[in-house]
This record gives C-alpha cells, sequence and structure tokens, in this order.
C-alpha cells in the first residue's frame, strides 16, 4: 500500500482497501506487474552484458604508428 513515513521513520498506510479481500487483490495485482517489468528489464541486460564480454575477448588492433596528425588551429 502507498504510505508515508514520520518524523520517527515509522510508516503508516494512505490508502485503506475495504476489506482484507480487496487489500490482498491489489497487493497481487501490484506485485504481478513488477515482476512483468523486471522480467522485461532483464533480457536487453543479459544479451547487452554478453555482447560486452564477446567485445572485451576480441583481440584489440594495436594503434597505427608513423601517421602524421593534422596540424591544430594556429600551427602552419
Amino acid at each position: 500500500m502507498p504510505s508515508r513515513a514520520d518524523a520517527n521513520g515509522i510508516y503508516y498506510d494512505t490508502a485503506y482497501p475495504i476489506n482484507k479481500a480487496m487489500h490482498d487483490k491489489l497487493n497481487k495485482a501490484v506485485v504481478g506487474a513488477y515482476q512483468k517489468e523486471m522480467e522485461k528489464t532483464r533480457e536487453p541486460r543479459s544479451s547487452s552484458l554478453s555482447n560486452l564480454r564477446q567485445k572485451q575477448s576480441e583481440p584489440r588492433t594495436p594503434p597505427q604508428t608513423g601517421t602524421k596528425r593534422p596540424p591544430n588551429r594556429g600551427e602552419r
């Protein structure tokens, strides 16, 4: 249930369902929606983590040497 803390850090409900059955039904709906959203966010995160691991395992190409840098502004 939505709640607020008092000055002592004790939380009090700000919404009061009509009865216990309604409280349980509301709680089940909210927790179910939360879990569904968490499942959605887990999928891309794990695939991006595996992509990052794969990228890190690829050999790096060494920087090229002997290339001339373009002059900075003001240099000729």
